[in-house]
């Protein structure tokens, strides 16, 4: 199954809190798709010219914020370990400049002592950095999942869903979506606990993690209802993957078998929205529940009423 993306947001997060995750969402992925290499260099080399500037003006002037910058950088964007290294040989550069440097006059002890606060004070600042950079992530990650399956929420689902189909135009690709209704999901929650609901909406999201293919996506759309977009598959090949779903949901979950009803839709470059898409594939879902369920409805913009 496709991995989670970076962008989504989960229903019913409140709007300002929305809007905040929102645009540190985005600037995350501009620096993440920055090279890694370039910034490091670039780190080393400002730490570098901040060492040079030091030594010219003495030690009446402080610059350790500009230290700071380089290390915040490398921190955010490089692995722990990199930042580190980068404070130390920061450290030993303002250590180095302050005993060599023009105006030294402290003694070794002293030196050294301001040495290693400098670099514990650069290293906090790595640790808070990188537990900031994690905490964002593991938001990201919340506000574009389903809290009980793992997978996407509907809203995630559509903002990576409408890179998919504008991605599929400029190539002229078929892509097919499915819509996945739970036959009998209400009688069970019932009958036998909404403990075992909840185990066989599990169960259908482990079977999709099983099934689909590394660029699909999937999610849960609410309730008992599931979706998913197959870039580049068209009908025949949309239709077994919907019909290798429905075997796998059938194989039994702690005694808990599944079935569901799929509408599958395919169109070559569609120009509609991903809701359009999916109103169409819910339609077909809605064939095959009528038809009694556990089955596959597929269709396409030319034959809307074919039984897969």
């Amino acid at each position: 199954m496709a991995s989670t993306p970076a962008t989504g947001y989960e229903d019913g997060v409140p709007g300002g809190t929305t809007s905040s995750l929102g645009r540190a969402t985005a600037i995350v992925q501009t620096l993440d798709r920055a090279p890694r290499s370039a910034f490091m260099a670039l780190s080393v080399a400002t730490a570098v010219l901040v060492g040079v500037v030091d030594w010219a003006t003495g030690p009446d002037l402080s610059l350790i914020i500009f230290y700071l910058v380089p290390v915040l950088v490398v921190a955010w964007l490089c692995a722990p370990r990199t930042a580190v290294a980068l404070a130390v040989l920061i450290a030993l550069e303002w250590l180095v400049i302050a005993s060599l440097g023009p105006d030294s006059g402290a003694s070794d002890v002293v030196l050294l002592w301001n040495a290693v606060v400098r670099l514990a004070f650069f290293l906090l600042v790595v640790w808070l950095v990188v537990e900031q950079r994690h905490l964002l992530r593991e938001l990201q990650r919340q506000a574009a999942t389903d809290h009980l399956t793992g997978a996407l929420n509907r809203r995630a689902f559509t903002e990576a869903a409408e890179r998919e189909l504008a991605r599929s135009r400029r190539r002229s690709e078929p892509v097919t979506v499915l819509y996945l209704d739970l036959d009998g999901l209400k009688e069970a929650n019932d009958t036998i606990g909404h403990e075992a609901g909840d185990q066989m909406i599990e169960h259908v999201a482990a079977t999709a993690r099983r099934v689909l293919r590394a660029e699909d996506l999937f999610a849960r759309a609410g309730g008992d209802e599931f979706v998913a977009l197959l870039p580049g598959a068209d009908q025949p090949e949309g239709v077994a993957i919907a019909r290798r779903l429905l075997e796998g949901m059938a194989t039994p979950s702690d005694g808990v078998p599944v079935s569901a009803s799929i509408g599958a839709w395919t169109e070559v470059a569609p120009q509609e929205e991903v809701e359009v898409l999916l109103q169409h594939a819910d339609r077909c879902m809605y064939e095959a529940k009528q038809a009694g369920g556990g089955d596959v409805v597929a269709a396409t913009p030319g034959d809307r009423h074919h039984l897969a």
